[in-house]
């Protein structure tokens, strides 16, 4: 477990060394030029290797998903390309953007370790592409990645993470406003998990202000997808196989409260300290979705796995909330609390719901 959590608070030490090396010498000249941005994502990129090479090097029994994730790439090691569909309708059926790009790998390697490293790799682009996106905060969100749940899913959901990647990068494009790039990234995410289709909605609730009609329109919403959770339910079962099962361990309930306050303490200090802008206001509306999806995990586990896609924009927002705190003693105070709570939280999955990742156990 301390392999763990080493790798988690890694981005907070490296960012501490950014801030003295780079940041606190760099002039308003020099922030947003190429060579500025470069150094960033350098520093960023070393920030995140560590947790990213855990994912890479895993064994193949580490993971409730990664062994089948791995026959089935040793399959088409030997599967000609006209065979390829008939092989997975013979497996798990897998969809088909998936499918071809496991044979694109096995022109590139026959090694199931190398196919590995190769996969994460694109995770890797996605979530540091995100992250330099947050500016100086890069690094702090890097540490909620870590701490959060998103980062441990990433050790068996090969299928949906690489779909999680796509439409995380896609994300670009929805801040420039371009649909038809942005669609055909969510199509081609569609390809890979089908669940991807509800990242549309992404587009659309970007722009949205953050003020009180659109805070009662959510909180409309909201309700409504509680009242007809049943529906949500039979949905998610019918469309993407999706079973309803009982929340025994309480993580459902204690993540949704952990959401719930990420995005009201963030709303409320942004808000109250003027600090609303494009980027923090794109976030937050992704952020509801989260919110939305955690509601309905109260009732059913089916409703987890989507929430995946949208819990990179909560990070995001309290990352915004916390940097919209006054600079100062009490600022420091709170993001060394959160620091220390989300670290509990990380924690407490490692000995729960995660807990089949302990001890770490590498391929080799």
């Amino acid at each position: 477990m301390l392999l763990y959590i080493f790798v988690a608070i890694v981005p907070l030490f490296v960012g501490a060394l950014y801030d003295g090396k780079v940041e606190r010498f760099a002039t308003a000249d020099m922030i947003g030029t190429k060579k500025y941005i470069r150094t960033r994502r350098w520093w960023l990129m070393i920030a995140a290797l560590p947790m990213f090479a855990l994912i890479a090097f895993r064994g193949p029994w580490m993971g409730a998903d990664t062994g089948v994730y791995i026959k089935f790439f040793n399959q088409m090691v030997d599967t000609p390309w006209d065979r390829i569909f008939a092989v997975n309708h013979a497996g798990p059926e897998f969809e088909v953007g998936f499918v071809i790009f496991e044979k694109l790998m096995t022109h590139l390697t026959h090694n199931a370790q190398v196919y590995q490293v190769l996969y994460t790799s694109v995770y890797f682009i996605a979530v540091l592409n995100f992250a330099c996106q947050l500016e100086k905060e890069g690094f702090l969100f890097l540490f909620f990645f870590a701490t959060l749940g998103t980062y441990t899913f990433m050790f068996t959901g090969v299928r949906q993470c690489l779909a999680m990647s796509i439409c995380l990068l896609s994300y670009n494009f929805v801040r420039k406003r371009q649909f038809v790039p942005f669609a055909l990234m969510v199509i081609l995410a569609y390809s890979f998990h089908n669940i991807s289709i509800i990242f549309f909605a992404v587009y659309f609730i970007y722009p949205r202000k953050i003020n009180a009609v659109n805070g009662l329109i959510y909180l409309i919403i909201g309700l409504i997808v509680f009242l007809s959770r049943d529906t949500w339910q039979k949905w998610f079962y019918e469309n993407f196989d999706y079973y309803a099962q009982t929340d025994a361990d309480g993580t459902g309930t204690i993540f949704f409260v952990v959401v719930l306050a990420i995005t009201v303490f963030s709303v409320f200090f942004l808000v109250n300290h003027h600090k609303i802008t494009e980027a923090s206001q794109g976030v937050v509306n992704v952020g509801f979705i989260t919110l939305l999806f955690w509601t309905l995990r109260l009732f059913t586990k089916a409703a987890g796995r989507p929430s995946y896609f949208f819990m990179f924009f909560t990070m995001a927002t309290l990352v915004y909330g916390i940097d919209a705190l006054e600079e100062g003693k009490e600022k420091t105070t709170a993001k060394a609390l959160i620091c220390l709570l989300c670290l509990a939280l990380f924690v407490y999955r490692l000995n729960n719901s995660a807990a089949a990742l302990v001890p770490y156990q590498s391929f080799f």
